[in-house]
């Protein structure tokens, strides 16, 4: 099964979304539902690009990194795309997120830099259809940006790390 679900700790989960168009029934909510299947995807329409899909985060947020799920199956991944940001005034380019000559379906984009913003929009530039299964912005909040390959997050109460300091810890000894 190509489904996977998961509790996601993304601030684009279940935002507000506008898309420069879409074909069928494959709704631009879709991209920010917290579900990466070919079933529950925005697809644009079957036009020139470029091709936009813009997140509301309903207020600012400082945004360390996204996560871009693309493509049908494993194939059709988006080849060229940037994600922007709304100055309040205008878009700029987020640097550190963007692809050229992508093939992966699957891609984490690392900001150079955080950003605190209200809105991110995707800029695609392909042709033809562009086909987004999930768009995931991460926040500061979190230290760092999750793993791509990382297991899905189980639904349930977070996940506490316990980190244990083993310096001076002398293995060659016997323990009480």
């Amino acid at each position: 099964a190509d489904v996977t679900f998961f509790r996601d700790t993304g601030v684009a989960l279940d935002k507000p979304v506008t898309v420069s168009s879409t074909d069928g029934g494959n709704a631009r909510a879709n991209a920010v539902d917290g579900v990466i299947a070919d079933s529950s995807r925005w697809l644009s329409a079957n036009t020139s690009g470029p091709h936009t899909l813009t997140v509301d985060l309903g207020g600012d947020s400082t945004l360390v990194c996204a996560h871009l799920h693309t493509g049908y199956g494993a194939g059709s991944a988006v080849a060229n795309a940037k994600l922007q940001s709304w100055t309040g005034s205008g878009w700029a380019d987020i640097p550190g997120a963007s692809i050229n000559g992508n093939v992966d379906v699957d891609v984490q984009m690392l900001f150079t830099d955080p950003l605190t913003t209200s809105r991110v929009r995707l800029f695609a530039s392909d042709n033809g259809h562009v086909r987004v299964k999930e768009l995931k912005l991460f926040s500061s909040a979190l230290s760092g940006c999750p793993g791509l390959g990382s297991a899905p997050v189980p639904a349930g109460p977070p996940r506490t790390d316990i980190l244990v300091n083993l310096s001076g810890y002398d293995i060659g000894k016997p323990k009480r």
